[in-house]
């Protein structure tokens, strides 16, 4: 019987262990399931952010590629209903600024003379005296190593996605990044087997041209190089049949 008080004091100590142990736990999963909480909150809210970012990319890249997509469409319209070279041109750079979004389009002609030099024959959008005071070659040469020049002399695209850090951009630089030009693409014209010239587009961002856009403005430059092989042998065929429509009238007696 005497021993029933320290027995009870024992129990009563347990208890309180008990009591202490179970608090200490409950605090222990409660700061746990505060942890969790904020921290799965933190992570929700991560990979919502990031799921955002890719949806409003996959947003702006799907629009970049419909754009080009009826840019293509626009331009093989222009090339039907074309009737003079230098008006289809023309045409197709005012269609690649206004419907396609880009800040200056310009077709340049590869001459065959000493210098080889880059003859701007077409232009629209925001060109400010940027054409006119530069200086282009095909030639192999610095002022020739250039994302034109070098599309023209190796018949391929040149992507400049970076104006700002292209090294082969530097003779044009300071006069590009002047007028917002950040990157641009040089589309080579082959026609016949050789290099007619190039088209060239300037985009107001860097890294503005991916893959699927490329492919549909490298399939629009090489419906406009046909075109214009095709203007040229209309004009020609032309030409020919009002010699030979002369020669058929002309008398030799009389002139």
């Amino acid at each position: 019987v005497h021993t029933l008080p320290a027995f009870h004091e024992r129990i009563v100590g347990y208890r309180a262990n008990l009591v202490a142990a179970a608090g200490a736990i409950g605090s222990g999963l409660l700061a746990l399931i505060v942890w969790l909480l904020v921290n799965g909150r933190r992570r929700a809210l991560a990979q919502a952010e990031r799921m955002t970012a890719e949806l409003r990319h996959g947003e702006r890249e799907l629009q970049r590629h419909n754009r080009a997509l009826r840019l293509l469409s626009d331009c093989n319209m222009a090339l039907v209903h074309a009737d003079e070279e230098y008006r289809l041109l023309a045409e197709i750079c005012r269609l690649c600024v206004e419907r396609g979004g880009y800040l200056l389009a310009w077709v340049g002609y590869a001459e065959r003379d000493a210098g080889k030099r880059v003859r701007p024959v077409a232009r629209f959008g925001d060109d400010a005296g940027y054409l006119d005071g530069i200086d282009i070659s095909w030639a192999d040469t610095e002022r020739g190593r250039g994302p034109t020049g070098t599309a023209i002399r190796e018949r391929r695209t040149q992507v400049n996605q970076d104006i700002m850090s292209n090294p082969q951009m530097t003779p044009w630089r300071t006069a590009a990044l002047a007028r917002g030009y950040r990157s641009s693409v040089a589309l080579p014209l082959i026609g016949e087997g050789e290099a007619l010239g190039a088209l060239m587009l300037y985009a107001p961002a860097p890294d503005a041209f991916d893959d699927e856009e490329l492919r549909l403005l490298e399939e629009m430059a090489s419906d406009l190089a046909f075109g214009i092989v095709t203007l040229r042998t209309r004009a020609a065929h032309a030409a020919a049949k009002e010699k030979m429509a002369f020669l058929a009238h002309f008398d030799p007696l009389t002139h």
